[in-house]
């Protein structure tokens, strides 16, 4: 939010691009754990039923 309001001056501008950047970066982060979560669970799944 504070990127948005980085807009309403164009010596800021620059600035704001980066907040935004940082953070869409921030909200791919939890998908990506969620993800790397799943896929951990699953193999351990596998693995405890070929037992």
């Amino acid at each position: 939010m504070i990127g948005s309001f980085f807009f309403l001056k164009e010596s800021l501008t620059t600035d704001g691009t980066w907040l935004f950047i940082l953070g869409s970066a921030q909200l791919l982060i939890k998908p990506l754990i969620k993800l790397v979560s799943l896929i951990h669970v699953g193999r351990v799944y596998n693995r405890s039923n070929q037992r």
